[in-house]
């Protein structure tokens, strides 16, 4: 078995406290030092609070980039994602319902959508993907293989 040291048992955070404090947790320190320390882990602790305000900037910046923007117009046509439809099981399923029509676009990613049987209603935008119309041929066709 490998030797571990015992401030390994800790975690990194922790390190980084004993390292500021010089001493571990058993050894108090004395009331000559306690003074300059606290400083020292008030300089830390504000240190640790900036560098998670620009790490949260930075993860909301690379999360609203990788947002698609998507524009309707009134009169389109598009589906609407049904989240709900993760309880059931079902591999083939889609989780795409509609077409629906939009009827009027809100600011802030808010659209209005119609349809004849379930009426008038909000949503959001990022629920919907424009709906192609029609994009294959209709016919059917039956290929007879026959074996050799």
């Amino acid at each position: 078995m490998e030797f571990m040291h015992w401030m390994d048992s800790f975690g990194p955070n922790n390190r980084r406290y004993f390292a500021v404090l010089g001493r571990g947790p058993s050894r108090p320190l004395p009331s000559s030092e306690k003074p300059h320390t606290l400083i020292e882990m008030d300089e830390f602790r504000n240190d640790a609070y900036e560098k998670a305000k620009i790490y949260k900037e930075r993860t909301k910046a690379w999360h609203d980039k990788q947002m698609s923007r998507k524009e309707f117009k009134p009169g389109q046509q598009v589906l609407l994602y049904n989240s709900r439809l993760h309880l059931f099981l079902g591999k083939l399923k889609s989780r795409w319902s509609g077409p629906f029509t939009v009827v009027r676009v809100f600011p802030y990613g808010v659209v209005e959508v119609t349809h004849d049987a379930k009426g008038t209603f909000k949503v959001n935008g990022q629920r919907l993907k424009p709906y192609i119309n029609g994009g294959f041929d209709q016919k059917k066709t039956t290929i007879l293989l026959n074996s050799p």
